[in-house]
């Protein structure tokens, strides 16, 4: 397992303004956004995998017409995904799973946090910036790694659709810069990235039916971001010491969910370490 050196090129953030916008794009366009370890053939190949589009949103600027061209265009591809899964819809509750060398999202949802969980979908990502291993700072271009929420979105987003994870956690604003640890870490539309998770805008647009669903319901949205579902590989890899025991501390949490289907309890001791709840 080889390492990565992620681009200085790229803007910090994904709340852009429109004059950086247009760099970013231009910067995407001229180079290679995604620097994950790159996925076998194979696994991007995998049965189910939904993969980005390049169907770009081109309609009315307003919000309630992006939120309302999202829910006319997906909502029943959205519910066949369900009926297929056997998953309750609407749900009430929903889990991303980000495997972030396997450039995959996996969705899954219940009808409530306290019931086993359903995959519903899986997501090819579009393009993400950084390498593996959490992000520390502000503009070291990475996606972080971590146990997140969704805590608020954007219908007018310079990405079409965003929904924003709520980084830095309790866990980050230990462990990472005291002053300047990053922000505006969105999951969106589109193909370029600045530290977020792109999915192009026809997957946002069944991402963000999911999730408007469970918010209309008052709902958990949680997002768990792993560096690769592989653990053993990346686990001893001599290039990724330094964030080993981080990493055993995210698999815990990650088993949990593997043996039980519900996303792990925790709370985050004073040196940043996750604390599950068995």
């Amino acid at each position: 397992m080889k390492p990565f050196t992620p681009s200085s090129a790229i803007p910090r953030r994904c709340n852009l303004n429109p004059t950086a916008l247009a760099m970013v794009t231009l910067v995407a366009q001229a180079a290679t956004t995604l620097l994950f370890l790159a996925a076998p053939a194979a696994a991007l190949a995998e049965e189910g995998l939904r993969e980005p589009t390049d169907w770009r949103y081109d309609g009315a600027s307003g919000s309630s017409a992006r939120t309302k061209a999202a829910f006319s265009a997906k909502e029943q591809v959205v519910k066949q995904l369900f009926k297929k899964a056997g998953a309750a819809f609407p749900p009430k509750a929903l889990l991303m799973r980000v495997y972030k060398a396997e450039r995959r999202v996996e969705v899954w949802a219940s009808s409530s946090r306290n019931k086993a969980y359903k995959l519903v979908a899986k997501y090819e990502i579009c393009s993400a910036s950084g390498v593996l291993g959490p992000k520390r700072k502000e503009g070291d271009m990475q996606v972080p790694e971590g146990f997140y929420i969704i805590d608020s979105v954007n219908p007018h987003s310079n990405f079409y659709l965003s929904l924003h994870v709520n980084y830095p956690n309790a866990s980050d604003r230990i462990l990472s810069n005291e002053k300047r640890p990053g922000s505006a870490i969105m999951i969106h539309g589109n193909c370029v990235s600045a530290g977020c998770l792109a999915m192009s805008d026809e997957r946002i647009q069944e991402i963000w039916v999911m999730t408007q669903k469970v918010r209309e319901a008052k709902g958990p949205v949680d997002v768990h971001i792993f560096p690769s579902a592989d653990w053993a590989t990346v686990l001893k890899s001599k290039h990724y010491t330094s964030h080993k025991d981080f990493w055993i501390n995210l698999k815990e949490g990650h088993d949990i969910f593997e043996k039980t289907l519900i996303p792990a309890r925790y709370t985050v001791d004073k040196k940043g370490k996750y604390v599950f709840t068995k």
